[in-house]
C-alpha cells in the first residue's frame, strides 16, 4: 500500500505534537513511557523536516518527481545532531546533549528513506 507523503507529514506531525503538548497516558516510570517523552520526538523530528525541505525544493525547482538521495538525508542527521547535541548545550540551559538522541535522528533518516524509496508515491 502506497501513501502519499502529505499524508505522512500529517500523520507524523500530529504524533509530534501530541507528544509534546500532551503526552501519552500511560505509567510515567515505564521504560516505554520514558521512550515517549524523551526519544519518540527526536525520530519523528527528522523525517518531517525531510519532508519540508523535500516539498520545497519540489516547488521552488519545480520538479515534482525530485527525490532526496541519501546524501542530503546523511547530511540533515548529522547537522540535527551537531547542533541539537553538541552546540545547543552550550548555549540553552534547557537542552542536553545525549547520545541516544544522535541514534534517533539516524533511525528517522533511515525510516524516511525507507518510505522515500519503498513505500511512499512520488507526488507530494
Amino acid at each position: 500500500m502506497k501513501i502519499k507523503f502529505r499524508y505522512l507529514f500529517v500523520l507524523l506531525s500530529f504524533v509530534y505534537l501530541f507528544n509534546k503538548l500532551i503526552g501519552f497516558p500511560i505509567n510515567p516510570t515505564s521504560f516505554f513511557s520514558i521512550f515517549l517523552r524523551n526519544h519518540l520526538n527526536d525520530f519523528l523530528y527528522v523525517p518531517i523536516a525531510l519532508i519540508i525541505c523535500l516539498i520545497a525544493i519540489r516547488t521552488l525547482k519545480k520538479q515534482p518527481e525530485f527525490e532526496l538521495n541519501l546524501g542530503m538525508i546523511c547530511g540533515m542527521v548529522i547537522f540535527s545532531s551537531v547542533i541539537f547535541e553538541y552546540v545547543a548545550p552550550f548555549y540553552f540551559s534547557h537542552t542536553t546533549g545525549d547520545w541516544i538522541d544522535v541514534v534517533m535522528y539516524v533511525l528517522g533518516g533511515g525510516f524516511y528513506y525507507y518510505f522515500q524509496k519503498n513505500r511512499v508515491t512520488k507526488v507530494v
